[in-house]
C-alpha cells in the first residue's frame, strides 16, 4: 500500500516502526549488520519534539534516510548527530510540499 506521508498522522509507536523498517532496508541495501535501533529511536525522538509545520512521517523518513546516508558515505558508522540535519530536512520537505 502507498501511504500519503503528508496526510497520515501516525502515533509514536507507528513512527518507531517506520523508522525501524527504514533502518532495516538500509542495512540490507548496504550489507550492514549493525543494530540501528538506537538510531531509529533517536530519529523518532527528534521528530516527535519538532515544532515544524511539516508532516511528521515525511520528516522522519527524510531525516533518517539523510542521516543514514551521510554517516555511511562519511564512514562514521552510527556516529553523527541526527539533530544537525533536522532544520535542513524540515525546510526541504516544507518547500517540496508547497511545490
Amino acid at each position: 500500500p502507498v501511504i500519503d506521508l503528508d496526510r497520515t498522522p501516525l502515533a509514536t509507536r507507528q513512527l518507531r516502526e517506520l523508522a525501524e523498517r527504514i533502518c532495516r532496508i538500509h542495512a540490507i541495501a548496504y550489507s550492514g549488520d549493525e543494530d540501528l535501533t538506537a538510531v531509529a529511536e533517536s530519529a523518532v525522538a527528534v521528530v516527535s519534539e519538532t515544532k515544524f509545520r511539516v508532516a511528521r512521517p515525511r520528516l522522519l523518513a527524510r531525516v533518517l534516510v539523510d542521516h543514514l546516508e551521510r554517516t555511511r558515505s562519511s564512514g562514521q558508522g552510527r556516529a553523527g548527530n541526527i539533530r544537525e540535519g533536522m532544520r535542513a530536512a524540515a525546510t526541504k520537505v516544507a518547500q517540496e510540499a508547497v511545490a
